[in-house]
């Protein structure tokens, strides 16, 4: 859970892609040793399939993208999913008055971004506004990623390499992705599984 209040509703939305994916094609081939290009497609897909997967288990977020946090309201300190290398662009959120949105100034809050996740919390001499009681009243911009796929680290690379060539080799229905794609991201997950 990303927040205090276990009450709290909110979406999580990727607004921008990353550029590329940490592992590419050739790399991904060359890990499964499989020296023919009829099937860079699939592996490509493959590529970006067990990446999904990787960022899901580990909470992490491995080329610099762009994400939207929306929040019925603000809680006491707010957790961003996805770390590392948080940087918040906006905050914004639904004023007093029915169909204003203002933005809240950077002097008004704290990013702890040593933290895993990345958490957001009210400067000592400022309380968070009051919003209207909708859907979604608080949004949050940010970036996070480790940068370029060349700085992502080796043992997330590997993971993903692994699940492509043994999805390389195992074509048929298979219900579970194998323990041993997950023994190599636990040392990269963040928060409680």
């Amino acid at each position: 859970m990303y927040f205090s209040d276990t009450t709290q509703t909110f979406s999580l939305k990727q607004t921008t892609a990353p550029a590329e994916e940490p592992v590419t094609t050739s790399e991904a081939k060359t890990f499964a040793r499989i020296e023919f290009s009829e099937e860079d497609t699939l592996i490509a897909s493959l590529v970006a399939a067990a990446r999904y997967h990787a960022e899901i288990y580990t909470r992490r977020q491995f080329v610099t993208a762009t994400w939207r946090l929306s929040l019925d309201w603000f809680p006491d300190e707010i957790l961003l999913p996805r770390s590392p290398g948080v940087t918040v662009t906006s905050i914004t959120y639904a004023g007093t008055t029915e169909g204003t949105w203002d933005t809240l100034a950077t002097s008004q809050y704290v990013v702890d971004t040593d933290s895993e996740p990345a958490r957001i919390w009210p400067t000592l001499s400022a309380v968070w506004p009051i919003t209207l009681d909708v859907p979604q009243a608080v949004k949050i911009v940010y970036t996070a990623g480790y940068g370029a796929a060349t700085a992502v680290p080796e043992g997330i690379k590997t993971a993903i390499k692994w699940l492509v060539g043994w999805w390389m080799e195992n074509r048929e229905a298979v219900n579970e992705i194998p323990a041993a794609f997950y023994l190599l991201l636990d040392p990269f997950q963040v928060g409680d599984p």
